[in-house]
Parts: structure tokens; sequence; C-alpha cells
């Protein structure tokens, strides 16, 4: 379970380049993806089940996950979700389908909380052969992704530690094709 705040959580079905990174980045904070090409589904947090993508999932907090508007910068929305690491998750029924294939990407903004073990961000699973997921391993302060499209595995990890000294974006891509 994750121990900190996300927003602005996002799922294209194509792979991000390294100028559509850029652009999301330098905002400072989570801008308004809505309108971009490969864009499936698209949660801002907004303090309700606002999901801006043409293919809406209504998301669920669960075991006491909120809406938080204390930790938020100016440069971001109102709200984040804020989950405590001991059993708080967010679910979004039928999200699986969109990584169901061999490319894509995921973009989310994270807070961390002080923590000493790993923690889960998020799984997205639409059948045994098409699961993506990111987790924070504790051990070496890295973000750390796992991929399998089409039942062809990938993994990656950050080069740089993730530490709970603010907000970071985690840009998450794969292609089996080009392994």
């Amino acid at each position: 379970y994750w121990k900190g705040n996300i927003d602005d959580f996002a799922i294209f079905d194509g792979v991000l380049t390294s100028a559509e990174v850029t652009a999301i980045y330098n905002g400072g904070g989570p801008k308004d993806e809505s309108n971009h090409d490969h864009l499936v589904e698209y949660w801002r947090f907004e303090n309700n089940t606002y999901n801006s993508s043409s293919n809406p999932n209504a998301i669920t907090l669960v075991n006491g996950a909120t809406y938080d508007s204390g930790d938020v910068s100016t440069a971001f929305d109102t709200y984040s979700i804020l989950l405590d690491g001991t059993d708080d998750y967010v679910t979004v029924d039928g999200a699986g389908s969109r990584v169901a294939g061999a490319l894509g990407s995921v973009s989310i903004w994270i807070k961390l909380d002080t923590v000493t073990h790993s923690h889960w961000l998020y799984e997205i699973w639409a059948d045994d052969n098409n699961v993506v997921r990111a987790y924070y391993h504790g051990g070496t302060n890295q973000m750390r992704c796992e991929h399998k499209g089409g039942g062809t595995e990938g993994n990656c990890a950050t080069t740089t530690a993730v530490e709970n000294n603010g907000w970071h974006h985690l840009v998450h891509t794969w292609d089996t094709g080009e392994n």
C-alpha cells in the first residue's frame, strides 16, 4: 500500500515521447491532459470521482483513503488522494482493459511520506498476460516499474532516488516490441 499522496493519474494507449513527458513535467505540477491524443483514462482527483477521459471509469476510495487539500502545491489542483500505507487504496473498475497490449504509458504525480520499506503505487491488471505495476523499493529509494504485455515481460527502475521531499512526476512507458 502506498503511503503518501497521488494526483493526476493518466493512462495512454501509446508510448509518451521525451518531449511529451517534458511538457507534462515542466509545468511544475499537473496540467490538464484531457486533450492528449493517446489518453484513454484520466483522473484529476478533484474531491469526486471525476474522470476527464472519453471512456470514464469511476474511482472508489477504499479503507479510509481520502481526498486531501492540505498537502497540495498551488501548482496542483485543489485536491490529491491521501493513502496511509496500511490498507488504503483506490480501485477503478474497467481500467485494466486499457493496458491490454504491447505499448502504453502511465503518468502520475506522487508524494511519498517517510517510509522504511517498500510500497506498491499501482497495479493495473487486465489478465495474466497484461499487467502494469509500479512500486517504491525502500531498500534503494527507487521507483520500480514492471509490465507484462501480450505475455512479454519487462521492468525498469529509476536512476535517481525518490525521497520524501515533495512531489515527483513518474511516467512509466512500455513497448514490448522494442524491449
